[in-house]
C-alpha cells in the first residue's frame, strides 16, 4: 500500500533577530574535502502538538546565536578553500503532512523504509552553499518526523547534536540554549604537510576528492541485546586483563563478519577506519566556556590486517585487540598526525571494497533531542554511501534497550553469507 506526503513550499527560515554580517574561516579539520556533503537523518517521534510551528519558531530563534548556520558556504576567491559568508539568508524549512499513521509505515523501522526517504527529507536547495535544511512531517496518529540535512563541514556529530538540542530547548520555552555556541575555527592550527609522502599513503590536495569506484551496497540491520555486548566485553577482559568499550567489540565483530562473508584471498589487506573525538586534545586551544564548540573535532583512525588474521581469529579478542591499540595514547597520535608524521597517514587501499568505516552515533547526544514531547523513538541515517562500506551503531528503537547495527557495506553476492555471520551474534533481540 502506498501513502502520500504533501509538502508545503520550502521557505527560508531567517534568524529571529539581526545577526552579524561577516565572513568566517573554517578550520583545517572542517576543510577536508571528505566533509563537503550533507549528513541526512530522520528522527521519529511518537507524538507532538503542532510540531512544525513549534520547531519553525524555535529554529529561527536558535539561528541568532548560531548565525553562521543561516549563512552560506562559498569558495574563497584566492585560495579556493571553503568559508562561511554570514549573510542571514536562512536555513531551508519544509512543513509536510502524511496521509497515514506512523504505524502504517512500521514506524520507519527496518530497511528499506516503508516510505521513501525523499518523502521525509527536504529537497536540496537550488541555491548552493545552504548549511541546514529541515522538514517536519506530521502523521495522522499525532506522531511526526524531523528530517534534517546538516553540512558536515560545519558540524561533526557532537556539534550537530548540540545545535539540534538547542532547537529542542527553545521549543520547550528556554530563552537561550544551555550551551553557548562557539565558532573559533581559526583557533585550530593547520596540519603540516608530510615531508616525505609516498604512494602507500593517501593524501588529498585542497578541494579535491579521489575518484573511487561505486558499489551497489545492500542495507542491513540487526539489533543486539545488552547482555550479549556485556558478554563480549567480559570475554575480552578475561583473556587480556584489559578493558574495552562496546564500540571496540561491536566494530571488531562486524569487521570479522564482513571479512568472512566476502572471503577475500587470505593475503589481502583489509582496512578498518573509525572517527575519534579529539576535543580533549584541542581543549587548550579553544576558548572557554568548554563544550560549546560545534565544528569538526574528529580525527580518522585507520588500521589494516591480513584478511586471514581477521577472518580466522578463533577468539574475537584478537580482533578487538587490534582496534584498542590505535586508540591508546590518543593525544600523542593526534599531534603526530597534525605535524604530518607519516606513521599517522591513512594507508591507501588498492581495492576500496576492503575498507569498512564504523561510526558510533549513540554517545554524541543526538538521541537526546526533545522538542517537548519526549526523545525520539528512533533515528535513521539515510545517506547512500556508494564508495566505502559503512556501519552505524545506534540505539535500538524504543522500547528496546540494545544496540542497533546498521550497515551499508556488502554487495548482493555476499549478503546471505554476511547475514549468517551476523546472526551468530546470539542472543539477538
Amino acid at each position: 500500500m502506498s501513502f502520500t506526503v504533501t509538502k508545503m513550499a520550502p521557505e527560508l527560515l531567517v534568524p529571529a533577530e539581526p545577526t552579524p554580517n561577516c565572513v568566517l574561516p573554517l578550520s583545517f579539520l572542517d576543510r577536508s574535502p571528505c566533509l563537503r556533503y550533507h549528513v541526512e537523518l530522520i528522527f521519529v517521534y511518537d507524538r507532538g502538538v503542532g510540531p512544525a510551528d513549534v520547531i519553525r519558531k524555535a529554529a529561527s530563534k536558535v539561528l541568532v546565536p548560531y548565525y553562521p548556520v543561516a549563512g552560506r558556504i562559498v569558495a574563497n576567491s584566492n585560495t579556493g578553500e571553503p568559508e562561511v559568508v554570514c549573510s542571514g539568508e536562512g536555513a531551508v524549512f519544509v512543513e509536510a503532512y502524511a496521509d497515514c499513521s506512523l504505524g502504517d509505515v512500521k514506524f520507519l523501522d527496518g530497511l528499506p523504509l516503508a516510505m521513501h526517504k525523499d518523502e521525509l527529507l527536504p529537497k536540496e536547495s537550488n541555491e548552493d552553499g545552504v548549511i541546514f535544511l529541515v522538514q517536519v512531517t506530521q502523521f495522522k496518529c499525532g506522531g511526526f518526523t524531523v528530517g534534517i540535512k546538516t553540512m558536515h563541514a560545519i558540524f561533526d556529530g557532537v556539534g550537530a547534536s548540540q545545535f539540534m538540542k538547542a532547537i529542542g530547548e527553545l521549543a520547550k520555552g528556554h530563552q537561550q540554549p544551555t550551551v553557548k555556541p562557539i565558532w573559533s575555527r581559526d583557533a585550530i592550527p593547520n596540519r603540516q604537510a608530510n615531508p616525505n609522502p609516498n604512494h602507500n599513503q593517501l593524501s588529498l590536495p585542497p578541494g579535491a576528492l579521489p575518484s573511487l569506484p561505486a558499489f551497489q551496497f545492500q542495507h542491513y540491520i540487526i539489533d543486539i541485546s545488552p547482555d550479549y555486548v556485556s558478554q563480549l566485553k567480559n570475554e575480552f577482559a578475561a583473556a587480556t586483563g584489559r578493558k574495552c568499550t562496546e564500540f571496540d567489540v561491536l566494530a571488531a565483530k562486524v569487521w570479522q563478519c564482513r571479512t568472512r562473508a566476502i572471503n577475500f584471498d587470505k593475503d589481502v589487506q583489509v582496512h578498518l577506519s573509525f572517527p575519534v573525538n579529539v576535543r580533549a586534545e584541542l581543549r587548550h586551544l579553544l576558548p572557554p566556556p568548554e563544550g560549546g564548540y560545534y565544528g569538526n573535532c574528529i580525527q580518522p583512525r585507520y588500521l589494516k590486517a591480513q584478511s586471514e588474521h581477521v577472518a580466522e581469529a578463533a577468539l574475537l579478542f584478537e580482533v578487538v585487540d587490534a582496534i584498542t591499540v590505535p586508540k591508546e595514547d590518543a593525544t600523542a597520535k593526534f599531534w603526530r598526525w597534525m605535524k604530518g608524521d607519516p606513521r599517522e597517514e591513512r594507508p591507501a587501499a588498492a581495492d576500496t571494497y576492503t575498507v569498512l568505516n564504523v561510526s558510533d552515533w549513540r554517545r554524541v547526544g543526538i538521541f537526546d533531542v526533545d522538542y517537548g514531547w519526549g526523545k525520539p523513538r528512533s533515528i535513521v541515517p539515510t545517506n547512500d554511501e556508494k564508495h566505502i562500506g559503512s556501519c552505524f551503531l545506534l540505539n535500538s528503537p524504543a522500547p528496546k534497550k540494545g544496540v542497533r547495527i546498521m550497515t551499508n557495506c556488502i554487495v548482493k553476492e555476499h549478503y546471505e553469507a554476511f547475514d549468517r555471520e551476523m546472526k551468530k551474534m546470539a542472543p539477538l533481540m
